[in-house]
């Protein structure tokens, strides 16, 4: 059985989490207006390269027409080009 320290500890490293993380959404917003989501994106797409849709949508634990939509506003944006692919929908990678 977990402590009342303990459970005090477990709140807070998720309230800094969370906290972080609405921190990155305000910065990334007001310099990049990209959202916490299509940062990531574009961070896997750094590392992995020209990768499909399908394959970008497994790794950020998405749905793959999430993950469309996604890319269709980032593409919008000028943030990544896509190319088609007889086996999925396109590829994707940064520019």
């Amino acid at each position: 059985m977990e402590s009342e320290s303990e459970q005090r500890f477990g709140f807070l490293v998720t309230d800094v989490g969370r906290l972080c993380g609405k921190r990155f959404d305000d910065l990334a917003k007001s310099t990049l207006d990209l959202t916490r989501a299509q940062c990531r994106a574009l961070a896997y797409l750094a590392h992995h390269g020209e990768i499909s849709q399908a394959s970008l949508a497994d790794i950020l634990d998405v749905a793959p027409i999430s993950a469309g939509r996604l890319l269709d506003r980032m593409e919008e944006g000028g943030w990544i080009a896509r190319r088609p692919d007889p086996d999925d929908r396109a590829y994707a990678w940064c520019r």
